[in-house]
């Protein structure tokens, strides 16, 4: 798996956590938020009232590291799948009924 598919795989993590894809807008926006983001900086928003209490910091760092900008320091496929996040059961365990229902709404927006 290439680098560059880490990072889709965290853009599809995001968007199944939050509800929402990480960067919004036109095409040009989103390349701007894209080249301007810093991640060690956490300029991705995690901030939804409903889901900040469930979001273990686990998650949240799977998915930094995932959507590291500097591919030489971005997880490779074996480096995900050995995360804390997916190795720990109690970490996933909440995602079940809150995530689908999320799914159907971005899904209903159009955007799947």
């Amino acid at each position: 798996m290439k680098k560059s598919d880490i990072w889709s795989v965290g853009i599809i993590a995001y968007i199944l956590v939050m509800g929402k894809p990480p960067f919004v807008g036109n095409e040009s926006q989103i390349l701007k938020q894209i080249l301007a983001y810093d991640e060690t900086k956490s300029a991705i928003d995690f901030s939804s009232k409903k889901k900040q209490k469930q979001l273990s910091v686990q998650c949240r760092d799977f998915i930094l590291k995932l959507l590291t900008r500097d591919t030489t320091k971005r997880f490779s496929a074996d480096d995900a799948l050995r995360h804390p996040f997916l190795l720990n059961s109690q970490s996933t365990m909440h995602l079940g009924d809150e995530l689908l229902h999320d799914i159907g709404k971005f899904q209903d927006a159009g955007m799947s």
